[in-house]
């Protein structure tokens, strides 16, 4: 007797599921470009991508100047660049054909045996980038850097004032 109106019931609750699901997926792009500072490309660092409802996206920017972000929020965002100041993370060193030495661990030189290696992103830089960048652009409500994201594929050039 009572089947009728809870298969209503049940088979409203679930389009009511499906059609709110459809609805709340925020859209994305991939962005692509370089990011300058005084007229040069910066070599090493981090891009990164803050839209509407706390969503954000970020990328490494590799040795050859450019980066690719995917899974960034389209619409209005506003930007962030951080600089990679050491060079590799955690101190890292690069020693050149024997490999990346991570701290604690002994070299070839300190009789240890082979460097150990870490897996670098092809294309990330290992040199220490040299240049200063102003702190506000650390931050995305001080950077000044604002962009429309308004195609599922968008090319832009990021200019550090």
């Amino acid at each position: 007797m009572y089947s009728f109106p809870t298969r209503r019931v049940r088979a409203l609750f679930v389009l009511c599921l499906l059609v709110g699901a459809g609805c709340s997926g925020e859209r994305r792009a991939t962005v692509r470009g370089t990011v300058t500072y005084k007229n040069q490309t910066l070599k090493s660092g981090m891009v990164k991508f803050f839209g509407a409802n706390n969503t954000t996206a970020g990328c490494t920017i590799l040795s050859d100047g450019t980066f690719t972000c995917e899974g960034v929020p389209m619409g209005e965002v506003k930007v962030a660049i951080e600089q990679i100041e050491s060079g590799l993370p955690g101190g890292t060193k690069d020693m050149g054909k024997g490999g990346l030495l991570i701290p604690g661990q002994q070299g070839p030189k300190a009789g240890g045996g082979k460097a150990t290696k870490l897996d670098v992103p092809e294309g990330a830089s290992t040199a220490l980038e040299t240049r200063a960048l102003p702190a506000a652009v650390k931050n995305p409500e001080t950077s000044g850097l604002k962009y429309t994201i308004d195609a599922s594929v968008k090319n832009i050039e990021i200019v550090i004032p």
